[in-house]
């Protein structure tokens, strides 16, 4: 049975992307096709106090970042599934554990939530050289055919597309990330669960 890390951005705060990778969690697909390990991402207590940077979310990223070197190094995965910010200072967080997964030669699969890649890497040479480095030769999912324009710049080895449903808004925290469903996203997840056991994924 293939390995599989998830590195997972969960509440809170409650976000379109933290919503996508809970459901990911109701998903059992794909920890009945894997053996799956799992390391939840979170820095910010609710939506307000995303951005910037303090002790205690600088504490918690290197607690990540330990985390998942230990994992990597102790289950040794053979697909991590990754859905990282694109733009800005989270990026430059999310590239610090891009940088493991590529210094251990792990199989990086990225799901791509939103744009700005290719309008930022306009701006900026330095952020281009890291989105060359993130994103070429790895293999990245998107929702919709429509946003490859924002990935012309890049060389990744495959590009997949998987649309996601659109969950309606939430007001307060869900208790539990692993049990909370949201509309179609527990079927597209389920669509995720076949579409990473396909050959192409597995080779």
């Amino acid at each position: 049975m293939k390995k599989l890390l998830l590195l997972l951005k969960l509440p809170p705060p409650v976000t379109g992307v933290t919503r996508m990778c809970s459901a990911v969690l109701e998903n059992n697909e794909l920890f009945q096709r894997f053996n799956t390990r799992v390391i939840g991402l979170s820095y910010a207590k609710d939506v307000k106090s995303t951005g910037g940077l303090n002790p205690v979310k600088f504490f918690r990223l290197l607690l990540n970042i330990a985390k998942t070197k230990f994992t990597v190094l102790t289950f040794w995965p053979d697909l991590v599934y990754f859905v990282p910010s694109l733009t800005g200072a989270p990026f430059l967080r999310d590239f610090l554990f891009i940088l493991i997964m590529k210094f251990f030669r792990r199989k990086i699969i990225f799901h791509l939530h939103g744009t700005g890649l290719k309008d930022a890497a306009q701006k900026s040479k330095f952020y281009k050289r890291l989105y060359c480095f993130s994103f070429d030769n790895s293999e990245i999912i998107t929702l919709s055919e429509k946003l490859n324009y924002d990935l012309d710049f890049l060389s990744p080895s495959k590009i997949h597309i998987l649309p996601n449903g659109i969950a309606p808004s939430l007001e307060t925290v869900p208790p539990t990330p692993s049990l909370l469903r949201w509309g179609r996203e527990s079927q597209n997840y389920y669509s995720l669960a076949i579409f990473m056991t396909t050959r192409e994924f597995l080779n």
